[in-house]
């Protein structure tokens, strides 16, 4: 009794966040969501890169587009979790 006693205290003093809330963290009003399938091995690929410069997949597909000729402001290369 006294551990569920304990987990309803930390319950209100803590309330969870949302799945809502931290899925706008890190967005800006112009942002716009894609949604795509890749090769398993593609995406490793580009996971194993943005661990490597310790950055996002995000960040990493922005470069790739710049190097293509596609236009990003110098602004949103960055890492947005810092």
């Amino acid at each position: 009794m006294t551990k569920l006693k304990t987990i309803r205290e930390l319950e209100r003093e803590f309330p969870p966040a949302t799945a809502q809330e931290a899925r706008r963290a890190g967005r800006r009003d112009d942002d716009a969501p894609l949604q795509l399938y890749l090769p398993k091995t593609l995406l490793k690929a580009l996971k194993e890169r943005a661990l490597a410069r310790d950055t996002t997949v995000r960040s990493v597909v922005l470069e790739a587009l710049v190097g293509a000729g596609f236009k990003v402001s110098a602004g949103e290369l960055g890492d947005r979790r810092r």
